[in-house]
């Protein structure tokens, strides 16, 4: 069940669809970079890396997997990388890797979802681009910005790396950022992902 959320969201899941116990092996960094500019246009991209540090044995495989990004019903998908596309027959125009996104809305959120393999020592990275809807951005107007990030119940070995910036100078956050380094232009992190985490920045009302 996803919850009601004020402000931004984001839920990226997995649903290993190879038998065996290979998501032990597989190690995870979920990126989230949000973009926005003076006038509160946004634009949110976000990556998970994965590499599987294992090897073929009775109870490793290659990772397979169906993942979904749940984002604010909505939101419009401008790009996805990391994903194989099919070359066109002879004589076809190239394959837009956009027509191979399945999209849906499920709980009033929106999502993507595309099919991914990852072998056994390869490491790939899967990203989504897309523009927040209008509520989403409206948020800045009062010069904050919130957003939701909920972990997959079950999700292992994972970081996570927020990246954040709106044109103006961050004037506080939450959780901290590094070295307080408040009065610049971009809020960023690491740490951890064990738990559902709400981000909270206060940006500058002067340019």
């Amino acid at each position: 069940m996803i919850p009601p959320v004020k402000g931004d969201y984001l839920m990226w899941v997995d649903a290993n669809l190879g038998a065996l116990k290979t998501d032990a092996s597989i190690r995870r960094e979920l990126s989230v970079r949000v973009d926005g500019d003076r006038n509160y246009n946004m634009v949110n991209t976000v990556k998970m890396k994965y590499a599987h540090i294992g090897k073929f044995d009775w109870r490793t495989s290659r990772y397979q997997t169906y993942a979904r990004i749940f984002v604010p019903e909505g939101s419009r998908l401008t790009g996805i990388s990391g994903i194989d596309v099919p070359k066109p027959e002879k004589g076809k125009p190239k394959i837009d890797p956009l027509t191979l996104v399945d999209k849906g809305t499920e709980n009033g959120f929106q999502w993507f979802g595309v099919f991914l393999k990852v072998e056994p020592g390869e490491t790939k990275e899967l990203v989504f681009t897309y523009v927040p809807p209008k509520t989403v951005s409206d948020q800045l107007n009062n010069l904050i910005y919130r957003m939701r990030v909920q972990k997959q119940p079950g999700l292992v070995n994972t970081k996570i790396l927020p990246n954040m910036g709106f044109g103006r100078k961050i004037m506080w956050a939450t959780p901290g950022s590094h070295n307080n380094n408040y009065g610049e232009n971009r809020y960023d992190m690491d740490f951890d992902f064990n738990s559902d985490i709400d981000f909270e920045v206060e940006i500058s009302s002067i340019f």
